[in-house]
């Protein structure tokens, strides 16, 4: 799981890095070792000349959402 969003938190980046808003999910460990989902957004903020000046990165805990989902899908199966 842990590697699978390392791909995902590095292509994200880079978009951001050209000017895009980008949005991605991935798993990573707590300071206390427990894994928690994270929903990422990476914003570009811009200079008044254009250029990009910073990445402002917004994250949210959707361990909860993503563990009823999952529930949901092991329902269906």
């Amino acid at each position: 799981q842990r590697e699978a969003a390392q791909p995902k938190n590095t292509d994200a980046l880079k978009a951001a890095q050209q000017g895009k808003t980008m949005r991605f999910e991935g798993s990573r460990p707590t300071a206390k070792g427990n894994c928690r989902w994270w929903e990422v957004i990476l914003t570009p903020i811009f200079t008044e000349k254009g250029k990009i000046s910073h990445i402002l990165s917004l994250s949210r805990d959707i361990t909860e959402r993503h563990a009823r989902e999952l529930e949901i899908r092991e329902s269906e199966a």
